[in-house]
Parts: structure tokens; C-alpha cells; sequence
């Protein structure tokens, strides 16, 4: 069974490298066709990090939500 939600909600951890897990995380999703769901919150994401994402989801029409809160 594959994963269709990816969270990654008030992560500590991913704070203290938010751009190259976030830059990681976005080219990961540009090519994933199972992922429908990404809710990355409360992580301090740069601008850098933002457009990547948003580059992910120009390509990535399987993703229906985004959630950068």
C-alpha cells in the first residue's frame, strides 16, 4: 500500500534545515504519481523552498492540496 498524504507539521527537526529538506521533499513529489495531500506547517520555509514546491506543482497534477501555514 503506498502513502497519499505527506505531513510534515511543526517539525523541529526539519527547522533547523528547512530549505534542503524542503528543496528534497519538493524534486521527491515532482515525480510521485501516489501523493495527493502535502501539509508542510509551521517550519519556517524560505521563499527558496516555496517556489520549488510551487515548481512541483505546476508538474505534479496528482497533488490536490498544498498546505504551507
Amino acid at each position: 500500500e503506498s502513502y497519499k498524504k505527506v505531513e510534515i507539521d511543526d517539525c523541529s527537526l526539519f527547522q533547523l534545515k528547512a530549505d534542503e529538506f524542503g528543496v528534497a521533499i519538493a524534486r521527491a513529489l515532482a515525480g510521485n504519481s501516489r501523493v495527493t495531500d502535502v501539509s508542510i506547517t509551521k517550519c519556517n520555509l524560505s521563499v527558496h523552498t516555496a517556489r520549488e514546491l510551487a515548481s512541483t506543482i505546476a508538474r505534479n497534477k496528482t497533488i490536490r492540496t498544498l498546505n504551507l501555514s
